[in-house]
């Protein structure tokens, strides 16, 4: 097991980020390398990251309670997918307003097309760059305004 960075609600500003160190990002994907080089990425740009490694995995560290701002997901997965996921969450009281940025080595139209349509404010082709990553925060912030 990988890990974790966690906060708490109670540890947390309530007027949204102002950089991305006040950002905590929940990122899932199915293969060990791409979860390890996602976070290693996002750590560079200073997020607080937390890693799972199923869409199971992280509907249980969302639903445990752990703040997260910011949900970065692969679309393909076995089990409970990308899409799945956002459905789920997009469905949750608790956690509908959590932005979601789906990421995936499949840039085909109509994948990209339905994941903006299930509410996902992004949408990242692997690998997942530096450049892509560096102001990811700006989506929770506008989010939250």
């Amino acid at each position: 097991m990988e890990t974790r960075t966690r906060r708490t609600s109670a540890t947390s500003g309530g007027d949204g980020p102002t950089a991305t160190s006040d950002v905590h990002v929940l990122v899932v994907d199915d293969e060990r390398i791409c979860r390890t080089v996602t976070s290693s990425l996002l750590r560079k740009c200073g997020y607080r990251v937390t890693t799972a490694e199923s869409g199971e995995e992280a509907l249980e560290l969302l639903r445990r309670g752990t703040e997260f701002h910011l949900l970065l997901t692969d679309v393909m997965m076995p089990g409970i997918d990308g899409p799945a996921l956002l459905q789920i969450v997009r469905n949750d009281e608790r956690l509908r307003d959590m932005p979601v940025i789906m990421m995936s080595a499949n840039e085909h139209s109509d994948t990209v097309f339905r994941c903006i349509q299930y509410g996902a404010e992004d949408y990242l082709l692997k690998p997942v760059s530096r450049k892509a990553v560096k102001h990811m925060w700006q989506h929770v912030w506008r989010k939250s305004q």
